[in-house]
């Protein structure tokens, strides 16, 4: 089976996106910079640091690119580099709020969250499309009690659907730095 879209799943700060980097490094041409994409703000101090942290991880050979329309990437590169999104948490989280669904009542909660899962249905369609294979990283916020605020609960939800909306073909789990399972 050829691997168009590989997810790789983990708890926060469990390594996923150290493991991500590491293993999209070994199976790119050394004359390949790979893309990774960053959809992410840093809203507060603890965020900027963990995006320092990130960037000063990350190995000179990535090609960075912070943005949000992760499809309009897709459309601009090369479709032979290897891709890697870190991560489908931050872009729903801001893409959420642009949509007003982290509101307890959000007007048109259903067309608003069908938009989300569309476009990531979308993102994942041109990944599948592309000879390179896409690597993205999730986080697991559904692993624990069902959260009791609606808007937690909804993001949570999402974040679920939208997951599955990739279609991936192999899914990582990752917990501290090491692959628990494959499949």
């Amino acid at each position: 089976m050829t691997v168009r879209v590989h997810l790789v799943v983990g708890g926060q700060s469990s390594g996923k996106s150290a493991w991500a980097e590491k293993t999209v490094l070994a199976a790119t041409e050394e004359w390949l910079r790979p893309v990774i994409i960053c959809p992410c703000i840093a809203f507060d101090e603890g965020m900027k640091q963990r995006i320092q942290a990130h960037q000063e991880a990350r190995h000179e050979r990535w090609l960075t690119v912070e943005t949000f329309d992760i499809s309009h990437v897709f459309d601009q590169i090369d479709p032979d580099v290897p891709v890697l999104v870190d991560a489908v948490d931050t872009w729903l989280s801001q893409r959420a709020y642009e949509l007003g669904l982290d509101q307890a009542d959000p007007t048109d909660e259903i067309a608003r969250s069908r938009s989300l899962i569309d476009e990531a249905t979308r993102f994942g369609e041109l990944a599948k499309e592309r000879i390179a294979p896409t690597v993205v990283i999730a986080g697991v916020p559904g692993m624990g009690l069902v959260p009791l605020g609606t808007e937690t609960r909804r993001l949570v939800d999402l974040h679920g659907r939208i997951t599955q909306a990739l279609h991936p073909d192999l899914v990582t789990w990752v917990h501290a730095g090491r692959v628990i399972a494959q499949g």
